[in-house]
Protein backbone atom coordinates (compact mmCIF):
# COMPACT_ATOMS: atom_id res chain seq x y z
CA UNK A 1 0.00 0.00 0.00
CA UNK A 2 3.09 2.61 0.86
CA UNK A 3 4.60 1.85 -2.46
CA UNK A 4 1.40 2.83 -4.32
CA UNK A 5 0.97 6.11 -2.61
CA UNK A 6 5.10 6.67 -2.73
CA UNK A 7 4.50 5.96 -6.96
CA UNK A 8 1.33 7.92 -7.07
CA UNK A 9 3.25 10.63 -5.47
CA UNK A 10 5.66 10.68 -7.95
CA UNK A 11 3.71 10.54 -10.88
CA UNK A 12 1.93 13.68 -9.58
CA UNK A 13 5.10 15.18 -8.99
CA UNK A 14 6.85 14.49 -12.61
CA UNK A 15 3.03 15.65 -13.96
CA UNK A 16 3.92 19.18 -12.10
CA UNK A 17 7.14 19.72 -12.98
CA UNK A 18 6.22 18.97 -16.85
CA UNK A 19 3.35 21.62 -16.59
CA UNK A 20 5.61 24.26 -15.03
CA UNK A 21 8.28 23.87 -17.74
CA UNK A 22 5.76 23.96 -20.49
CA UNK A 23 4.43 27.51 -19.05
CA UNK A 24 8.14 28.77 -18.74
CA UNK A 25 8.94 27.26 -22.13
CA UNK A 26 5.64 29.44 -23.46
CA UNK A 27 7.16 33.20 -22.05
CA UNK A 28 10.54 32.30 -22.13
CA UNK A 29 11.93 35.14 -24.64
CA UNK A 30 11.67 33.01 -27.95
CA UNK A 31 8.39 33.73 -27.76
CA UNK A 32 7.84 37.77 -27.09
CA UNK A 33 6.65 38.33 -30.46
CA UNK A 34 5.43 42.22 -29.48
CA UNK A 35 8.25 43.24 -27.63
CA UNK A 36 10.61 41.80 -30.47
CA UNK A 37 9.21 43.38 -33.67
CA UNK A 38 7.36 46.27 -34.51
CA UNK A 39 3.64 45.55 -35.83
CA UNK A 40 2.03 47.27 -38.22
CA UNK A 41 -0.50 50.02 -36.34
CA UNK A 42 0.03 48.74 -33.08
CA UNK A 43 2.31 49.83 -29.91
CA UNK A 44 4.60 46.98 -29.32
CA UNK A 45 8.02 47.71 -27.76
CA UNK A 46 11.50 47.34 -30.25
CA UNK A 47 13.27 44.43 -28.03
CA UNK A 48 17.40 44.93 -28.68
CA UNK A 49 18.12 41.70 -26.55
CA UNK A 50 21.44 41.84 -25.64
CA UNK A 51 21.43 38.06 -25.04
CA UNK A 52 19.73 35.59 -22.19
CA UNK A 53 18.94 37.54 -19.41
CA UNK A 54 19.70 40.91 -20.49
CA UNK A 55 16.18 42.38 -22.19
CA UNK A 56 16.75 45.91 -23.47
CA UNK A 57 14.52 48.10 -25.35
CA UNK A 58 13.88 51.15 -27.30
CA UNK A 59 13.24 53.98 -24.63
CA UNK A 60 12.83 57.44 -25.12
CA UNK A 61 14.90 59.17 -21.92
CA UNK A 62 13.15 60.12 -18.65
CA UNK A 63 10.43 60.20 -16.73
CA UNK A 64 7.65 59.12 -19.05
CA UNK A 65 7.85 62.45 -20.36
CA UNK A 66 8.32 63.59 -24.14
CA UNK A 67 9.76 66.87 -25.74
CA UNK A 68 11.63 68.05 -29.04
CA UNK A 69 15.36 66.42 -29.18
CA UNK A 70 14.87 64.16 -26.05
CA UNK A 71 17.26 60.87 -26.55
CA UNK A 72 16.17 57.90 -27.21
CA UNK A 73 18.15 55.02 -25.37
CA UNK A 74 18.56 51.27 -24.43
CA UNK A 75 16.67 50.35 -21.24
CA UNK A 76 15.14 47.64 -19.70
CA UNK A 77 12.26 45.63 -20.85
CA UNK A 78 9.04 47.29 -18.78
CA UNK A 79 6.80 47.75 -21.11
CA UNK A 80 6.46 51.83 -20.06
CA UNK A 81 4.96 54.32 -22.45
CA UNK A 82 8.30 55.13 -23.16
CA UNK A 83 8.90 51.93 -24.52
CA UNK A 84 5.67 51.54 -26.54
CA UNK A 85 6.48 52.58 -30.50
CA UNK A 86 3.97 52.20 -33.35
CA UNK A 87 4.68 51.42 -37.12
CA UNK A 88 3.05 53.76 -39.31
CA UNK A 89 2.62 52.97 -43.00
CA UNK A 90 2.63 56.55 -44.78
CA UNK A 91 2.33 54.77 -48.34
CA UNK A 92 5.05 54.46 -51.30
CA UNK A 93 7.24 52.50 -49.14
CA UNK A 94 7.41 55.09 -46.44
CA UNK A 95 7.36 54.51 -42.54
CA UNK A 96 7.63 56.37 -39.49
CA UNK A 97 8.39 54.71 -36.07
CA UNK A 98 5.53 56.61 -33.77
CA UNK A 99 6.13 56.83 -29.65
CA UNK A 100 3.34 56.39 -27.62
CA UNK A 101 4.06 59.53 -25.52
CA UNK A 102 2.69 62.66 -26.06
CA UNK A 103 3.80 66.27 -24.46
CA UNK A 104 1.44 68.36 -22.98
CA UNK A 105 0.09 69.86 -26.60
CA UNK A 106 -0.94 66.36 -27.76
CA UNK A 107 1.61 66.48 -30.32
CA UNK A 108 2.49 62.74 -32.07
CA UNK A 109 6.59 62.07 -31.64
CA UNK A 110 8.27 59.90 -34.25
CA UNK A 111 11.80 57.94 -34.16
CA UNK A 112 14.42 60.84 -35.79
CA UNK A 113 18.06 61.55 -36.41
CA UNK A 114 19.93 64.59 -34.89
CA UNK A 115 21.57 65.70 -37.84
CA UNK A 116 25.46 66.27 -36.32
CA UNK A 117 25.81 63.58 -34.54
CA UNK A 118 23.20 60.43 -35.79
CA UNK A 119 22.00 60.14 -32.49
CA UNK A 120 18.42 58.72 -32.15
CA UNK A 121 15.89 61.80 -30.87
CA UNK A 122 11.97 62.05 -30.96
CA UNK A 123 11.22 65.05 -32.78
CA UNK A 124 7.30 65.94 -33.14
CA UNK A 125 5.94 64.36 -36.45
CA UNK A 126 4.28 68.07 -37.06
CA UNK A 127 7.62 69.18 -37.97
CA UNK A 128 10.05 66.88 -38.42
CA UNK A 129 12.00 66.69 -41.58
CA UNK A 130 10.92 63.49 -44.02
CA UNK A 131 15.03 63.34 -44.86
CA UNK A 132 15.42 62.81 -40.35
CA UNK A 133 12.05 60.85 -39.53
CA UNK A 134 10.78 58.26 -42.65
CA UNK A 135 12.27 54.82 -42.77
CA UNK A 136 12.35 51.92 -45.43
CA UNK A 137 9.69 49.31 -45.61
CA UNK A 138 10.81 47.08 -43.05
CA UNK A 139 9.13 44.28 -45.08
CA UNK A 140 6.75 40.97 -44.49
CA UNK A 141 7.87 39.97 -41.31
CA UNK A 142 8.47 43.63 -40.05
CA UNK A 143 11.27 43.40 -37.42
CA UNK A 144 13.40 45.46 -35.68
CA UNK A 145 15.70 46.48 -38.44
CA UNK A 146 15.27 49.89 -38.57
CA UNK A 147 16.70 51.94 -41.81
CA UNK A 148 16.62 55.78 -42.73
CA UNK A 149 15.21 56.02 -46.07
CA UNK A 150 16.22 59.36 -46.93
CA UNK A 151 19.40 60.18 -45.03
CA UNK A 152 22.39 61.51 -46.31
CA UNK A 153 24.68 58.81 -45.92
CA UNK A 154 22.85 55.65 -47.09
CA UNK A 155 22.00 52.48 -44.57
CA UNK A 156 22.20 54.06 -41.25
CA UNK A 157 20.39 51.78 -38.88
CA UNK A 158 19.00 52.26 -35.45
CA UNK A 159 21.76 50.84 -33.52
CA UNK A 160 22.94 51.20 -29.80
CA UNK A 161 26.39 52.42 -29.44
CA UNK A 162 26.84 50.43 -26.31
CA UNK A 163 25.48 47.03 -25.25
CA UNK A 164 24.62 47.65 -21.95
CA UNK A 165 21.52 49.63 -20.02
CA UNK A 166 21.30 53.41 -20.63
CA UNK A 167 23.22 53.56 -23.65
CA UNK A 168 22.54 55.51 -26.62
CA UNK A 169 20.61 54.75 -29.48
CA UNK A 170 21.81 55.85 -32.85
CA UNK A 171 21.62 56.18 -36.80
CA UNK A 172 24.71 53.74 -37.50
CA UNK A 173 25.82 51.65 -40.27
CA UNK A 174 25.45 48.08 -38.59
CA UNK A 175 21.73 47.09 -37.60
CA UNK A 176 22.27 46.34 -33.89
CA UNK A 177 21.05 42.81 -34.94
CA UNK A 178 24.53 42.68 -36.42
CA UNK A 179 26.59 43.64 -33.65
Amino acid sequence: MRIKKIIKLFVCMAMIMMCTSTVFAEISQDNLPQSRQLVLNKYTGIWLGYGPTNHQCVNVYGNETISPGRNVISWDCEGTMAQQWMLKNLGNGNYIVSSRLRDAYGREYVLNRNTYNYKCIVWPLDTAVTVDTVIVDPGPVLTQVIELKYADAAHKYLSPDAIQRGASISWGATPFQNQ
